[in-house]
């Protein structure tokens, strides 16, 4: 659905965000994108629905070459939301902002079904005749992402979208992509939270600056030696691992249990 060949983008005051990228994103799958500040993450999402064009290479959004059409267009594809809400948000209730989404998406199934979907997997039902502005930040995220689910895109970009979050907002965020995969959907995560990539990615890529520095199952990427090098911590299940001596790493805490069991027991 998303193809990038040598893909590059530089600013027009020299700076060079993104540099020969390859890459491919398909329907219906979860892709984390991990990496430094500055490594190039939120540039290259842009490349994804237009709102940026590629200075070298190209970007093709369901075959579309993303330097011939137009962002409104591209958004039918793929639903971009930004890491700051306020970017976004611009209607005086919940319902207002999350009908508006509903109402210019492509998506499968009528506006109102849209519109129903998108306040339940947020949790915006209690909110919805609540002006955005008077909701924290927490909640100003979920009904920028509301907007967006509302239109259907088949895939789904967040930006950051665990900044600010608390508890239960970032297990609604974790309920969503769950669903979105569930339904053959697909979503691109740019993330610091390693924990969530480590819990709910299909795939994990790490960019480091401008360049993918790794990319592979969470299980062999967020474990790897090389990622710190990139400014990212291994998951905690990996760094118990490996104080534990545990070698394949485990990725449960049921697993962790049981491989200690089977220790406690050789130890005997």
């Amino acid at each position: 659905m998303i193809r990038l060949r040598d893909a590059g983008y530089t600013y027009p005051k020299g700076v060079e965000a993104i540099r020969e990228l390859n890459l491919d994103i398909s329907v219906g799958e979860v892709l984390f994108v991990l990496g430094h500040n500055g490594a190039g993450k939120s540039t290259m999402l842009r490349l994804f629905n237009g709102l940026l064009k590629p200075t070298t290479g190209t970007v093709t959004v369901d075959g579309a070459d993303t330097a011939k059409v137009r962002p409104a267009q591209l958004a039918q594809t793929v639903g971009l939301v930004f890491q700051n809400p306020d970017a976004q948000l611009f209607r005086d209730l919940v319902s207002e902002e999350v009908s508006f989404g509903a109402a210019h998406g492509a998506g499968t199934g009528g506006t109102t079904d849209r519109f129903e979907q998108a306040m339940a997997l947020l949790g915006l039902e209690s909110v919805a005749d609540r002006n955005p502005y008077d909701l924290s930040l927490s909640w100003r995220k979920r009904v920028a992402i509301a907007s967006v689910v509302a239109m259907g895109s088949p895939i789904l970009v967040l930006d950051e979208p665990t900044g600010g979050q608390d508890a239960e907002g970032t297990r609604v965020l974790t309920d969503l992509i769950i669903d979105r995969r569930r339904h053959g959907h697909g979503c691109v995560v740019v993330t610091h939270d390693v924990e969530l990539a480590f819990d709910c990615a299909d795939r994990v890529m790490v960019l480091r600056e401008g360049r993918i520095h790794l990319e592979g199952d969470p299980m062999s990427v967020l474990g790897d030696p090389l990622l710190t090098e990139a400014g990212v911590e291994p998951s905690t299940m990996h760094r118990l691992s490996a104080g534990l001596g545990l070698d394949p790493p485990v990725r449960t805490v049921d697993e962790l249990e049981e491989q200690l069991r089977v220790q406690g027991g050789l130890m005997q």
